[in-house]
């Protein structure tokens, strides 16, 4: 039998005179680690005891408390029976309502992470909340297990990584094995976190170490609070809280095995002008004689440090001519004299930062020509590449299946076999060629028929891999396949995208998925039966090598290989737009970006305005209800903004003196985010 060591309580208090040797910097706000044990499924004795540390931190002077991932339901409902899914509640809520109650009454500010409910199961959501009691930023955790005891866990979408302003300057929040993935990491950098905040469940603890990239890479302090583990024969107590200084040092760590509380004073450097943000819009595809494309860019600046915005358009890459009708407007006409794929610039110069973004324009040739297509596998009873570029592939091990079959998918052309592949010794090679080397971009699209699913951790083949381009993990040039957290992604080029449909899981159904890897837009996508369904972003990180491509598995020594069949399989060495993806699916219907209106501007004598926020997404994909998302936020002004409701449409925005605010209205389906902005004026 487990002996159980008795948790001890530690409270410490660091002051002013004993905090961090100085940084340099210039403010100071005094932030408590609350490491505690949670309790599975004794959400009104978490909370209970989540009052008790927000009080102690209190008396100790802390402004912030830092609590651990799942405080409510405990972190052992998210793998086990019973399932803890009925005790989600949405946010706000229930469970947001009672942590706002303890902010009010202790004027704290309180992050941690909670399960979230929505429609079909449940996220697992960071949130931050103000002294206010109102939540203030809420952020979904992307690297999540697939269920919560048999309810769907829905992967978070990188969108809602942001910051949000605070009396000590921005502050950002993650979520335990979320700081392993350098593609969200990266989201928050040009931000400008003055403090990040991290909430963990880890029994070993291991994650933590990811607290000293993040705080490096933001230039600021990171604090992180991990949950306390009862006592298991592992020994995996979780626990080693820490506070980080910017230059990714720890200051102080906690012990593995006690609760405590901790306060600390950090000096922070919160930024004087925040960079403008600013989005080249999505990749274009047009065919000559059609030699015309608008682009459609967007830029928001604070208005700081004084300097009007300059935006500029510029062609980065393309072998043609083009003529950009106005450089410095964010909507212009280009126009193109010979096909090519273009990569196009948008700048935005506020006078101290320069922020650039990316897109595409794909001007294909008159006829039937295609660009930068280095591979494609029809398997009508052979593995040759119909491309013209000549990778043709080589069946691999001895099958108890046939290697083709006459059950080919649903393409809308002529299609007579489809790939069969055991699960157990088959795949495809296909020898290296410079040509199946993605620098910039990369599409994958194929039509896949599993037999059977990987299945997900704890148990089940994890990590089958339908594509791959590199054998050594993590160094993958691209990939394509299931996953143990995700029900299908993609790997390569710094980002890893996780696809949010679970129909994909479906044994013995055609369904066509594709993935887009844009390294020049810093952004991934992924598209199941001819619709985009997930958009992440990612830090630039293209590793191409010498290693064969593999169809059917990740390389010849991984034992989990496909056991199904592959069909129809295209490689292209540019980003497709969505209504090319969408063309290769029959019946596809092209998710349009949502539809999104900020109010309209308003002239006002009184300092609390009522704003009503339009967002429509009447295309969007079958994940949308649950992945769907807005928040207010203001982009410039005179003095503070407070928003009642940020994530509702419709909510009350406070002015902390007169003067005219620009407010912006944020949204997202899960795939497309979109922005629309509005002026408002405060008279005396």
């Amino acid at each position: 039998m487990t002996q159980r060591m008795p948790l001890l309580l530690f409270m410490i208090v660091i002051s002013y005179g004993a905090a961090l040797p100085s940084l340099g910097f210039g403010e100071t706000v005094r932030v408590a680690i609350c490491q505690i044990q949670v309790t599975d499924r004794d959400v009104s004795g978490n909370l209970a005891k989540v009052e008790d540390f927000v009080r102690q931190a209190a008396e100790a002077s802390a402004r912030i408390c830092v609590f651990p991932e799942l405080i409510d339901v405990g972190f052992g409902q998210i793998v086990k029976a019973p399932s803890g899914a009925e005790l989600a509640r949405p946010i706000p809520g229930e469970t947001t309502d009672r942590l706002g109650e303890i902010a009010l009454r202790y004027r704290m500010w309180i992050e941690a992470a909670i399960l979230e409910a929505v429609p079909g199961g449940g996220y697992d959501t960071n949130v931050l909340i103000d002294e206010r009691g109102k939540v203030v930023l809420k952020q979904r955790k992307a690297f999540v297990y697939p269920v919560f005891g048999g309810a769907p866990a829905f992967q978070g979408n990188y969108h809602d990584a942001q910051v949000v302003h605070s009396p000590w300057g921005p502050i950002g929040v993650m979520n335990c094995a979320d700081t392993g993935a350098a593609a969200k990491r990266a989201i928050f950098p040009t931000q400008q976190p003055a403090l990040m905040l991290v909430s963990f469940a880890n029994p070993q603890a291991n994650l933590l170490n990811n607290l000293s990239l993040l705080a490096v890479e933001c230039g600021c302090p990171v604090v992180g609070a991990n949950m306390v583990f009862p006592d298991e024969a592992s020994g995996k107590r979780g626990g080693r809280s820490r506070f980080v200084g910017a230059d990714g040092t720890t200051r102080w760590e906690a012990a593995s095995s006690v609760e405590t509380m901790k306060a600390w004073d950090l000096e922070i450097d919160p930024p004087s002008n925040l960079g403008p943000r600013v989005d080249a819009g999505n990749v274009q595809t047009i065919r000559l004689p059609d030699n015309r494309v608008v682009l459609h860019g967007y830029a928001a600046d604070d208005g700081l440090p004084g300097t009007a915005l300059m935006t500029t358009w510029s062609k980065a890459r393309g072998l043609g001519p083009v003529e950009i009708e106005d450089p410095n407007a964010l909507s212009t006409a280009v126009w193109f004299s010979d096909s090519g794929v273009y990569l196009f610039r948008l700048s935005a110069d506020d006078g101290e930062f320069v922020r650039t973004d990316a897109v595409t324009i794909n001007v294909l040739p008159s006829g039937q020509g295609d660009l930068e297509l280095a591979g494609y596998w029809t398997f009508d009873n052979t593995p040759n590449d119909s491309s013209g570029m000549g990778n043709h592939g080589t069946p691999v091990g001895v099958s108890r299946r046939t290697e083709y079959s006459t059950d080919a998918a649903p393409t809308g052309f002529p299609n007579s076999h489809s790939l069969d592949l055991d699960g157990q010794l088959d795949f495809v090679r296909v020898d290296h060629h410079e040509s199946l080397n993605a620098e910039n971009a990369v599409t994958i699209a194929m039509w896949i028929k599993p037999r059977s699913y990987p299945g997900f951790w704890p148990t089940g083949n994890e990590w089958s891999q339908l594509l791959n381009k590199g054998n050594v993990w993590g160094g993958q040039n691209y990939m394509v396949g299931f996953g143990a957290y995700f029900y299908l992604h993609s790997d390569g080029m710094g980002m890893r995208i996780p696809c949010l449909d679970d129909t994909v899981r479906t044994p013995y159904q055609w369904h066509h998925v594709a993935v887009v890897l844009d390294s020049d837009k810093r952004q991934g996508k992924v598209y199941f039966n001819g619709v985009l369904d997930h958009t992440v972003f990612n830090v630039p990180d293209v590793r191409i090598n010498s290693d064969p491509l593999y169809i059917g598995t990740g390389d010849p020594g991984n034992p989990t290989k496909i056991d199904g069949q592959i069909d129809d399989v295209r490689l292209y060495t540019r980003p497709l737009s969505d209504a090319e993806v969408a063309a290769l699916a029959p019946g596809a219907i092209v998710n349009e970006p949502p539809l999104i209106n900020a109010s309209q501007e308003m002239i006002s004598s009184m300092r609390d305005v009522t704003l009503h926020g339009v967002f429509s997404d009447e295309d969007g994909p079958s994940t949308g209800v649950t992945a769907r998302w807005t928040v207010w936020r203001k982009v410039s002004g005179p003095g503070e903004v407070y928003f009642d409701e940020p994530y509702e449409l419709i909510t009350t925005a406070s002015f902390e003196c007169p003067g005219t605010y620009v407010l912006e209205l944020q949204g997202s389906d899960g795939g497309h985010l979109v922005r629309d902005t509005t002026a408002i004026t405060i008279q005396d």
